[in-house]
């Protein structure tokens, strides 16, 4: 569907299969980000996660 904010974009949205891959995805995400916590541990994990939001801010033009 159109975006009414800008003409050059489209909105996504999920259908009802989508938002159950997703909820199908949950326990991997958070095993991965357990495997990772175990690795570098809580502060390193925490700075990572702040290191990657600070890169979305400057490539999601939608944020």
């Amino acid at each position: 569907m159109p975006d009414p904010r800008d003409a050059r974009a489209r909105l996504v949205t999920l259908t009802a299969r989508g938002h159950e891959r997703v909820g199908l995805s949950l326990p991997v995400v958070r095993d991965v980000q357990e495997q990772w916590t175990a690795h570098l541990g809580p502060a390193r994990t925490r700075q990572l996660r702040q290191a990657l939001e600070a890169l979305r801010e400057i490539t999601d033009p939608h944020r």
